[in-house]
């Protein structure tokens, strides 16, 4: 079989972590990333460097990523301005991650700014990363391809990767226009001949996939969105799998005779 890599992130040391109530020590959240390194993970997303005022959850993110950097797992975080890369680079992060919101109205709650002041912050955050040598690691992900473009007009060396909601007429000639590295893609919105013209045109594919139990339900109600999809991945037309289900995409794998490692 075809060996294939499996990349699986930890979020919960981030994502988790800055929702609860009360704040966990440091030395508990080091015990944790240590816990998932060891358990053999090799990418955790352990923390964010945002104002320690508007997260306090994560107020210790430099002293959490230098406790558990260079100990078998790519670590990442979460900046949202030049502020945070600096502190983050700082702190020997190995990834750094940035959120652009798709509508104003959530680029208010979550950045305090419009979408055009954080496009515009994205572009020192890129050149720190640069200078850095760790921009390669990073893409940039939205279902605003407006934004995307955007973005790629302020930083060119930028990886950007456009969801689609629905298959398109001309999809090649909307990822060109968006100029977009990657599309995402579900059950119904591309066919074996729009995957070969997206590399044609050096766009990759992924495709992710919802909850298996989602599946059942719709083979229940006689629509069957697996169809094909084995054949598809053993061919080439999709690039990249991505679920919540790691254990079930490993399966899928198999199938399409590419062997996870």
């Amino acid at each position: 079989m075809m060996p294939v890599r499996v990349e699986i992130t930890e979020v919960g040391t981030r994502d988790g972590l800055q929702s609860e109530a009360e704040f966990v020590p440091t030395v508990h959240k080091i015990s944790l990333i240590e816990a998932l390194i060891a358990a053999g993970l090799k990418r955790v997303e352990a923390t964010s460097f945002v104002s320690p005022r508007a997260v306090p959850q994560l107020a210790d993110a430099a002293e959490v990523v230098a406790a558990v950097r260079g100990k078998g797992a790519t670590i990442a975080a979460l900046v949202p301005n030049a502020k945070g890369a600096e502190r983050a680079i700082a702190a020997g992060v190995d990834e750094m991650m940035v959120f652009i919101s798709a509508s104003e109205s959530h680029s208010q709650t979550n950045l305090n700014t419009d979408i055009a002041h954080a496009l515009r912050a994205v572009e020192p955050v890129a050149d720190l990363a640069a200078r850095a040598g760790i921009l390669d690691h990073a893409i940039f992900i939205s279902f605003d391809h407006t934004v995307l473009k955007t973005l790629k007009d302020h930083v060119p060396a930028a990886r950007t990767e456009g969801i689609l909601h629905a298959r398109h007429v001309d999809l090649v000639g909307l990822a060109r226009a968006a100029w977009l590295d990657s599309v995402s893609v579900e059950h119904g919105m591309v066919r074996p001949e729009d995957g070969m013209a997206l590399h044609d045109a050096g766009i990759a594919v992924r495709h992710h996939f919802q909850r298996p139990a989602t599946y059942d339900l719709y083979a229940k109600a006689g629509l069957d969105f697996m169809d094909g999809m084995v054949e598809w991945l053993a061919s080439g037309v999709i690039d990249t799998i991505s679920g919540d289900d790691v254990t079930w995409l490993a399966d899928l794998a198999r199938k399409a005779g590419k062997h996870p490692a």
